[in-house]
């Protein structure tokens, strides 16, 4: 659901409810019921898109860690193969809560950097981050 759709609901809600509340008066419901229902029925609405949206992104990180396993598969010995649409296979990895697995990435990642006489402090520093993060846990 873009913005616009969001404002427009928003705006049919707010015109809306007060027709709908004096139709229910009127047939004999109490406005705190009508209150409470309506609540409760926007409460679930937003909980029903916020976990589609949640979904969504979780899907969406899947599909590129796969992306990136795959291209580091096929050329293990490119650093532009840890790297889908701009993230790095680590931090993909770390987003759906796999530590490990992100630290062995970022292993692989500082070895290669290493051969290929590559600036490797900001891989080092991440690396060493995680692994004391790990010791924590």
């Amino acid at each position: 659901m873009n913005y616009a759709a969001v404002l427009a609901f928003v705006m049919v809600f707010a015109f809306s409810f007060p027709v709908l509340v004096r139709i229910a008066n009127s047939v004999g419901v109490a406005r705190s019921t009508i209150v409470i229902s309506v609540v409760l029925l926007a409460f679930l609405l937003f909980l029903t898109q916020w976990v589609r949206m949640r979904v969504s992104r979780y899907r969406t990180t899947v599909s590129k860690i796969e992306q990136a396993k795959a291209q580091t598969s096929q050329s293990p010995n490119s650093d532009s193969a840890y790297y889908v649409g701009g993230e790095h296979l680590g931090e993909l990895l770390l987003r759906v809560g796999k530590r490990r697995e992100a630290i062995a990435v970022y292993e692989r990642f500082l070895e290669l950097q290493k051969t290929e006489g590559k600036d490797v402090q900001h891989v080092i520093t991440r690396l060493q981050a995680l692994r004391s993060q790990e010791e924590v846990l």
